[in-house]
C-alpha cells in the first residue's frame, strides 16, 4: 500500500465507529417527540390542589411523578368536567387520576380528598 493509502484507510477506521454511534443515536431519537420517552394513556397520582378555576375549567396541581406519564411538577390541567373540582378546594391534598390524549394533552379525570400521613417526628 502507498503512503497515502494507509491514512486513508486509518482516517476512516478512525471515524467509523462516532459515525456509527451518531447514525444509531439518529435512528433511536427520530421517531421520539419526548427525550424521555412516556406512555401515553392513562395514570393516577397524588398532589396538592393549589388553584380551582371554574371559568376555565382547570385545577392546578403540585404533583410527584405520576408513573409512566409526567415528572414532579406544578401545573394547570384542564378537568374533564367541574363536578370533578366540586369535591375538593385549595389546599386538599388529592388523588387523582388523569390522562395524556395525545402527546402533551392532559386532562384531570377524577379527584378525590386523601388526608395526608402525618410527619413522623425524629
Amino acid at each position: 500500500m502507498k503512503h497515502e493509502e494507509k491514512e486513508n484507510f486509518f482516517f476512516s477506521r478512525r471515524l467509523a465507529v462516532p459515525i456509527l454511534c451518531a447514525f444509531y443515536f439518529t435512528l433511536l431519537f427520530a421517531g421520539c417527540n419526548k427525550i424521555f420517552p412516556v406512555d401515553v394513556g392513562v395514570s393516577s397520582g397524588r398532589g396538592i390542589v393549589r388553584r380551582i378555576d371554574f371559568e376555565h375549567h382547570q385545577v392546578t396541581l403540585a404533583h410527584g411523578t405520576i408513573p409512566n406519564l409526567l415528572h414532579p411538577m406544578t401545573y394547570a390541567y384542564p378537568v374533564k368536567s367541574d363536578a370533578v373540582m366540586k369535591s375538593v378546594k385549595e389546599g386538599d391534598t388529592v388523588s387523582f387520576t388523569i390522562e395524556e390524549q395525545k402527546p402533551g394533552e392532559f386532562q384531570i379525570l377524577s379527584m378525590k380528598k386523601i388526608h395526608p400521613l402525618p410527619r413522623q417526628r425524629r
